[in-house]
């Protein structure tokens, strides 16, 4: 919606200079493009000047709703100025209050797709290397995202008692791709169980998504590239349910789930 303000209003001082300047019809494009360029970067500008003031309490006790905020407008942004549109079906499945929500990782976009259109309260655990791009790591630290260090299961399980505690506070909602990393193949891999033993320990219902088009999300050839990625709630498992099976029955059941809804996606 944004991009879609600045592309309105960067045509409409196009058209007015143009007429101001009593210029030819053929300075129209390019005048409307500088026109949109301007305005996304004086945007880019003003985000960067609320960065510090989001940030300037790094490793907060709690998730900062402010920096979860602009992460989420920040997302939104991305996938409008790169021309993707996502659409999400069956949202409306998704209880009030905190969830564990899973999904399939085939690209580095799918959780900035899913913080476009989905703006609850959610935290995502996520590798300690994304910690590190400027900007958004330090955003991510103050909104409480977590870290993973997947080569040490002691630090790994003690990140995944810490979401589940926010969860069960009814702080935030958690996602978690439960395949570990993003597969390059496109191929969904084997879920792994920590997901599910995070959703055991909070006792909150555990949200089963369907992403499917977000491995064709490239910064380099999207632009002016219209690209449509669909975000699938497939189901809602209550805790009782849960609590009934163990993390590895559930981590197969979450995985054939999604294996049948990316085919029908």
């Amino acid at each position: 919606m944004l991009n879609l303000i600045f592309f309105l209003f960067g045509g409409a001082g196009a058209c007015a200079l143009c007429a101001a300047a009593s210029l030819s019809f053929w300075w129209l494009a390019p005048l409307w493009i500088g026109f949109y360029l301007a305005l996304t970067l004086v945007f880019f500008l003003l985000f960067l000047l609320l960065v510090p003031i989001a940030t300037r309490k790094p490793n907060p006790a709690k998730p900062n709703r402010f920096s979860m905020r602009l992460l989420h407008f920040m997302a939104a942004w991305l996938m409008g100025f790169f021309w993707v549109r996502v659409k999400k079906e069956g949202f409306e499945k998704i209880p009030s209050g905190p969830v564990v929500l899973i999904a399939n990782h085939v690209s580095n976009f799918d959780p900035i797709a899913l913080m476009s259109v989905y703006t609850d309260k959610i935290i995502f655990i996520s590798k300690e290397s994304n910690f590190h791009i400027p900007i958004a790591g330090a955003l991510m630290r103050k909104a409480g995202y977590l870290s993973i260090d997947r080569e040490n299961g002691m630090r790994a399980l003690r990140t995944l008692k810490t979401a589940a505690d926010l969860v069960a506070n009814e702080t935030v909602s958690v996602g978690i791709y439960p395949e570990g990393t993003r597969s390059k193949s496109g191929e969904l891999q084997e879920f792994k169980e920590g997901a599910f033993y995070l959703a055991k320990k909070a006792k909150v219902p555990v949200v089963v998504m369907a992403t499917s088009n977000t491995q064709k999300i490239s910064p380099a050839k999207r632009i002016l590239r219209p690209l449509t990625v669909k975000l699938r709630v497939l189901d809602v498992w209550q805790p009782d349910l849960i609590a009934a099976a163990s993390s590895a029955e559930l981590a197969q059941k979450a995985h054939d789930a999604i294996l049948a809804g990316l085919a029908k996606l």
